[in-house]
């Protein structure tokens, strides 16, 4: 997945991916994308990285669920804060 992951972030109109292990359940995973609108979005699930990744996947694990949450967002507010 870390290929995918690369590469979904470097695409247009991607605003967060990630890919990561559930803290409370060592068989869980969890996909989670921004992409700025539906557009971007639907480019990345027909780019070849992303079906590769899939295909990969499909071989090893069993998805169990697949949720898609579309949200209408007006304006975004991004907070960083650096430790120093």
């Amino acid at each position: 997945m870390v290929p995918e992951m690369a590469a979904a972030r470097k695409l247009p109109g991607c605003i967060y991916y990630a890919f990561a292990q559930d803290l409370a359940d060592a068989n869980a995973y969890h996909l989670v994308a921004g992409w700025k609108d539906e557009a971007f979005h639907q480019r990345h699930e027909k780019a070849t990285t992303f079906l590769q990744a899939l295909a990969t996947v499909v071989k090893n694990v069993r998805i169990l669920n697949r949720l898609g949450v579309r949200y209408n967002v007006a304006l975004q507010h991004v907070m960083i804060r650096v430790a120093k």
